[in-house]
């Protein structure tokens, strides 16, 4: 899969640049639609090539210049009625009517316990190969419990680099 160059890695270079003081005057998540971060992605067109090349420019990218932060994408799936714990087959994937957006986590972000009732699960191989990582996650804020909503389900999709030891010292 190394070679497609589908995003604008401009555009996603300057999104994170134009965020990362928020993360540096402490703050713990920041996120976006990727048609927010690219205006070339077409929300309509479950593109889960351009979906994986925008997560992997962007982690490439924040891992040169702030290699603490974690990057991950969400792919929100249709809503359920139960706490659905079947994970979803990867080759017939069906997104829901939202955009998949990007998230950059401090640290200490990852270390508090979410006030959700949620299930969660890593899907062991994926189609995309070895250096995703997916997990399924099915679940609603406590407030969404007393209320009887849904659960949302979402695939939360990480890149890893082939070398985690060796990241590239981001220009100056």
């Amino acid at each position: 899969m190394d070679g497609w160059f589908r995003v604008d890695s401009e555009a996603v270079n300057r999104w994170f640049a134009g965020v990362e003081p928020e993360l540096a005057r402490g703050g713990q998540v920041i996120s976006a639609h990727l048609d927010e971060v690219d205006r070339e992605f077409d929300r309509r067109s479950d593109d889960v090539l351009y979906m994986l090349d925008a997560l992997r420019t962007l982690e490439r990218f924040v891992g040169r210049r702030s290699p603490s932060l974690t990057v991950k994408l969400a792919v929100p799936l249709d809503d359920s009625e139960t706490l659905d714990t079947a994970l979803p087959r990867l080759d017939r994937l069906q997104f829901a009517f939202e955009p998949p957006s990007v998230y950059v986590f401090a640290p200490a972000y990852l270390k508090v316990l979410p006030d959700r009732e949620e299930y969660r699960c890593r899907i062991p191989t994926t189609p995309w190969g070895e250096r995703y990582v997916v997990e399924y996650a099915c679940g609603r804020p406590m407030h969404s419990r007393e209320m009887g909503w849904e659960f949302s389900r979402t695939l939360w999709l990480r890149w890893v680099a082939a070398d985690p030891q060796h990241v590239t010292p981001a220009p100056q």
